[in-house]
């Protein structure tokens, strides 16, 4: 039997990450392709803040990057539109070099109509594969994507698999934020729809910036080349436990599911058998849903008041597509009664101990959205 020592740290509400004195001074350089995107964004800042380790970082994405750390070379690059030749005469005429890529480029394609958001899988396909032909990682951190990279381009890579990420672009934490801030603008409690298996089951779910630390840890680690490595917060977390947290934090009673099982109606899931190979087809019990909710009147006008008070910049209520694109996700998320547990056994057996706690996590974002001007401001500031 091995012994082996760690030396873990603290940055905030993350914990026990690991430290890389290995490293240190090294000064590699890194590629981080959707620089733009949470994973992306995340990525670049997770690195910036080790100079000693990471000397230059080259944030790539097709919008123009906005990191102003002077080790960090943001480029304008469109891996949809430009052919790989494109693209690497854009990387050589920026002196691009790299010893490691962390690749977090995806595109999510509008949903079929009156489908879930991830419906229209050849879409996805066929959207997001140009974007893994235009780089050949050679350390590969591999957020959420449905489509692996092309075989000829592996060589040392990892890849990352997390949960529902709470503050990602297409997150849980906006729309459960919208919901909260109208419901609050109406003086109504936050009401709960599902049934109490949805309210009691447990729900991993992953932030962007742990996933970041992971992908670092990952490629610096030897025992995680070519693996796929799951990555979640690692704090039990369930809708029920924190529906009266999320209600406190907004100054309104919550509400419990409906008694009454007479009240419920049903939903089927259209995969028989589902998604684990054997048994039913998954069932959903709830007296309404969050689309039906968004599409009440006296919603968005509240909304349209929210709006004006604070200067809100994006309306989620201005398309179908967009509603369902965000309130829509609540529905998924939250009336399901199936639990959402991921294994960090891999990850833990090669020394990884990150952890944050999910509720401090989004108690955060909401704060991060309201900067941003996507939300309502809570009172009495960000702090879990």
């Amino acid at each position: 039997m091995t012994n082996t020592t760690q030396t873990v740290t603290s940055k905030g509400i993350y914990h026990n990450l690991p430290t890389f004195s290995a490293h240190d001074g090294k000064k590699y350089s890194a590629i981080v392709t959707g620089a733009n995107g949470i994973s992306g964004a995340h990525m670049v800042k997770v690195l910036a803040q080790s100079p000693e380790r990471w000397g230059k970082i080259f944030a790539l994405s097709r919008r123009m990057p906005s990191s102003t750390e002077a080790h960090v070379k943001n480029i304008a690059v469109d891996f949809l539109t430009s052919s790989p030749e494109d693209v690497a005469k854009v990387l050589k005429d920026e002196g691009v070099e790299a010893d490691y890529i962390f690749f977090t480029s995806y595109v999510q394609p509008p949903p079929k109509e009156g489908e879930g958001l991830w419906s229209d899988t050849e879409a996805m396909e066929e959207q997001n594969a140009p974007l893994n032909l235009s780089l050949c990682p050679y350390h590969l951190q591999h957020y959420p994507h449905p489509i692996p990279p092309p075989n000829r381009c592996q060589k040392l890579r990892h890849s990352s698999r997390p949960c529902a990420v709470e503050d990602a672009a297409i997150n849980i934490v906006y729309p459960l934020t919208i919901y909260a801030s109208v419901q609050k603008q109406l003086g109504e409690p936050l009401g709960f729809p599902g049934d109490f298996n949805a309210w009691d089951v447990t729900k991993d779910l992953s932030m962007a910036e742990l996933i970041a630390y992971h992908a670092e840890w990952a490629v610096l680690t030897n025992g995680a080349v070519n693996q796929a490595l799951n990555i979640s917060d690692g704090s039990e977390f369930s809708y029920g436990k924190f529906w009266p947290i999320l209600a406190s934090w907004y100054g309104i009673k919550a509400s419990f599911p409906e008694s009454d099982t007479a009240k419920y109606g049903l939903l089927e899931m259209p995969f028989e058998p589902p998604p684990r190979g054997f048994g039913r087809r998954g069932r959903i019990n709830a007296t309404w849903t969050f689309g039906e909710w968004a599409s009440r009147k006296d919603v968005q006008g509240a909304w349209k008041l929210l709006a004006d008070k604070y200067g809100l910049k994006q309306d989620p209520f201005e398309s179908a597509v967009k509603t369902q694109s965000t309130i829509g996700l609540l529905d998924a998320e939250i009336l399901g009664p199936w639990p959402r547990a991921i294994s960090m056994d891999a990850s833990r057996k090669l020394g990884w101990n990150g952890f944050v706690d999910t509720r401090e996590g989004i108690r955060v974002v909401v704060g991060k959205l309201a900067e941003l001007g996507m939300v309502p401001p809570l009172e009495g500031g960000v702090e879990a």
